[in-house]
């Protein structure tokens, strides 16, 4: 689990999200915390997307 950030130094921010697949990382793990739900047609099954860190619905192949 990630530290809040409201106490988090400049450098320890640095050092967390030092590389864009470290933030993708964290935001996915946020935004999935509690499972996939497709924004567009509300189904909870997913798969990979074409990017990293992205999740495609697969009843209506949007993905997020």
């Amino acid at each position: 689990m990630m530290p809040t950030f409201k106490n988090m130094s400049n450098e320890e921010f640095d050092k967390h999200f030092s590389t864009k697949e470290a933030c993708l990382a964290y935001l996915s793990e946020q935004k999935w915390s509690e499972g996939f739900v497709c924004k567009k047609c509300g189904h909870t099954n997913s798969c990979d997307g074409r990017q990293a860190y992205s999740r495609r619905c697969t009843k209506c192949k949007t993905q997020e």
